[in-house]
């Protein structure tokens, strides 16, 4: 009995130290104010919770309507504060993969090693420390993965799983990928003879009725419309998908540029034991890879979080033998191996973020090449290649500075992105809200600078990507102003 309580005791230790671990590291890496585009908005949309006015948001309201209360906390500015609520989920995404791997594995270097790559892989981490909703989803999929693996799993456990993915469901659609899988692994569990009728029953009880609870609540705020769903937009284009395949393949060099790479391999191999975990995970990954290949957007890396998660799981599998390998040709103790081989998970990729923004363009690769526009404020290479966020004010400053240098009531036309950060400043800390921001879409900006008022100013944030130079040109000379672009009225 003392051996046990002693035992549980240290677990709960070691608990404690990775989740305190991975906040601490996304608290020191956190962004300190607003950012740009989805994030801005996330950031403004979480204080005011005005879904109702022009330039709002109508998707991922869960998200937001949790973080509402973290930006009345007094500490900081509020977009401090929704990035920790960030930061804080991708904590506990952490924390239930050490928890997961530590029941599967009963190893604690393996469940670290596991925590670790997720912790530190690139798409996970910079989007634990600049406001977004990914931390939030890959938290409540681990949380599920831990209670429908737990060891003798009762009933609550499936319920409390079947709770954390139906939120998840509510909150992205891109979630929707992981239910097959789920179930494909409770059906596994069944046929195993580990869960009987009840846990199933339990499992689809509480997962329709936490969507269906959701749904109530959030369809108050959702008026602005509906999304779209069309699934050609998600069938792989075949002529295109060599090339796709290799840019996923770049994508996942990314999040894991150490010797995990052949340790998830390994892992892969040694799932095979619990083939219904194994099938549960590979189709999360084969299916995110499926759906989103053919998505034809900019940050298209980001879509592939599941796999990436997937593959910190398969590294925490992989562990073992590595361990008993490395104490078999050099350490004594598996404790000297396994601390090598955490702080080379650790290490390896975050050298790796802040020397590639460093040699990228020596070799010739530069933001231009790669297709990533450069914003005053926001240098493209090292603000994407590198996670940390730490005292990055480019976005407030960028923003600040424009709205500053317009003159009274006057109108600049800004893309979504660079708008963002402007309407973030205008609600929250009430700079120069007579400004105008308009968000006109390409297609429409000839019509709109025609009708404008001649008397009236008017400016550009930028000129390129998602600006009509050619048709504003017919009615306008482009004039640079500052950071912005003012447009005198042609004769």
């Amino acid at each position: 009995m003392k051996d046990n309580n002693k035992n549980q005791y240290k677990h709960y230790l070691q608990l404690l130290f990775v989740f305190l671990s991975a906040q601490l590291f996304y608290f020191y890496t956190l962004a300190p104010t607003v950012l740009w585009g989805d994030q801005a908005i996330f950031q403004r949309l979480a204080y005011t919770l005005d879904f109702y006015t022009q330039n709002t948001y109508k998707k991922h309201l869960l998200w937001i309507i949790l973080a509402h209360p973290v930006t009345k906390i007094p500490i900081n500015n509020v977009a401090f504060r929704v990035n920790l609520f960030t930061s804080f989920w991708a904590a506990i995404a952490v924390f239930f993969v050490f928890a997961l791997l530590k029941n599967l594995t009963s190893s604690f270097w393996a469940s670290l090693s596991g925590a670790a790559a997720l912790m530190v892989s690139h798409n996970f981490w910079f989007h634990a420390v600049h406001t977004e909703v990914y931390s939030f989803n890959m938290a409540l999929l681990a949380i599920t993965l831990y209670y429908f693996t737990y060891p003798k799993a009762q009933n609550i456990h499936y319920l409390l799983g079947s709770i954390t993915i139906g939120m998840a469901v509510t909150n992205h659609r891109m979630m929707w990928l992981a239910v097959p899988a789920l179930v494909i692994l409770i059906t596994g569990q069944f046929f195993e003879k580990k869960i009987g009728w009840s846990q199933i029953l339990f499992s689809f009880a509480g997962f329709i009725i936490t969507i269906i609870f959701l749904k109530i609540i959030l369809s108050s705020y959702n008026i602005c419309g509906t999304s779209t769903f069309t699934l050609k937009n998600y069938i792989p284009n075949w002529i295109e998908l060599p090339y796709e395949l290799l840019k996923f393949a770049a994508y996942w060099v990314l999040q894991f540029p150490s010797p995990a790479l052949i340790i998830m391999i390994i892992g892969i191999r040694k799932s095979i034991k619990n083939f219904p975990l194994l099938l549960c995970l590979a189709f999360i990954w084969a299916a995110n890879i499926f759906f989103l290949i053919n998505i034809n957007f900019p940050d298209k890396y980001v879509f592939y979080m599941l796999s990436y998660f997937v593959g910190a799981i398969w590294i925490g599998l992989g562990v073992e033998p590595v361990l008993k390998w490395l104490t078999k040709i050099r350490w004594s103790s598996q404790a000297g191996a396994g601390v090598l081989l955490v702080l080379t998970i650790l290490v390896c990729p975050i050298l790796t973020y802040t020397l590639a923004p460093r040699i990228l363009p020596l070799l010739g690769i530069t933001s231009e090449k790669l297709g990533i526009r450069e914003i005053p404020g926001r240098p493209a290479l090292k603000f994407f290649l590198l996670p940390s966020a730490r005292d990055y004010w480019g976005a407030h400053n960028y923003a600040e500075t424009v709205l500053n240098s317009l003159p009274p009531n006057a109108t600049i036309m800004a893309d979504y992105t660079v708008a963002q950060p402007m309407l973030y400043l205008q609600a929250i800390e009430k700079v120069r809200p007579d400004v105008n921001v308009a968000q006109i879409a390409m297609d429409e900006q000839k019509a709109f600078v025609s009708s404008y008022p001649k008397d009236r100013p008017l400016f550009l944030a930028l000129t390129k990507p998602y600006y009509d130079i050619n048709g504003i040109s017919h009615y306008f000379t482009i004039v640079p102003c500052g950071l912005a672009y003012k447009l005198e009225p042609k004769e």
